[in-house]
């Protein structure tokens, strides 16, 4: 074989090994993604993840719905399942107005938004009051107007749900002394969103709070 023949050659064995990689990776990306909204599941969001956190900017958020369990059980699965596929609209319409941003479907009310990039306070917070303004559109016309709904507790008492909101924890490179675990990262979110879910109980609306804290 000639020299121009095995430069060909290796060349066509480069382009395969090209298209096999891809394929995998649609293949993977097509098994893994959530069925109701489409979007990548844990499989592909753990790979984002271990790639945006060796970047020297990174911006995670984690997202998910308030009051979602009562709604489901007062309104049905079927409407709650709406609920998700708009959130996830919604979500993917903030994250594609930001460079290298992606969005991934955790499972049940949970999203994750990835960057590389930071994070507007202000663009949060437009997406907060547009959430909680289109949410309504959601419930009957009379709970939309109170603002909550009568729901039964464990204990047989009737209570009053506010309207469904959406919680928001957000950290960035700037919290950590070097390069963390995905695992501390969830961590460190589920205490901050603790925080953000008792604002937007007192508050009755959407909200999000940044990591202000250093971590090693």
């Amino acid at each position: 074989m000639c020299p121009n023949s095995k430069i060909k050659a290796k060349q066509q064995d480069n382009i395969n090994s090209i298209l096999h990689a891809c394929f995998d990776l649609e293949i993977k990306i097509a098994t893994s993604s959530n069925p109701l909204t489409r979007l990548p599941g844990n499989l592909i969001i753990g790979f984002w993840l271990e790639e945006s956190l060796r970047e020297n900017r990174f911006s995670v958020l984690y997202c998910d719905l308030d009051h979602f369990k009562e709604y489901n059980d007062t309104y049905g699965f079927t409407k709650g399942d709406e609920v998700l596929k708009f959130t996830a609209r919604m979500l993917s319409v903030f994250s594609e107005n930001i460079p290298d941003t992606k969005l991934g479907h955790i499972g049940g009310d949970d999203f994750i938004i990835i960057s590389h990039n930071t994070i507007d306070e202000n663009a949060l917070q437009m997406l907060c009051i547009d959430f909680d303004r289109r949410i309504k559109d959601f419930f009957s016309s009379k709970h939309a107007e109170w603002g909550f709904y009568h729901a039964v507790n464990r204990q047989g008492e009737k209570i009053n749900i506010p309207l469904i909101s959406l919680s928001i924890a957000v950290l960035t490179e700037e919290n950590f002394n070097g390069t963390p675990h995905p695992g501390q990262l969830g961590q460190i979110a589920a205490m901050l969103k603790k925080q953000v879910k008792a604002n937007n109980h007192a508050q009755r609306g959407s909200g999000f709070l940044f990591e202000r804290r250093k971590h090693r």
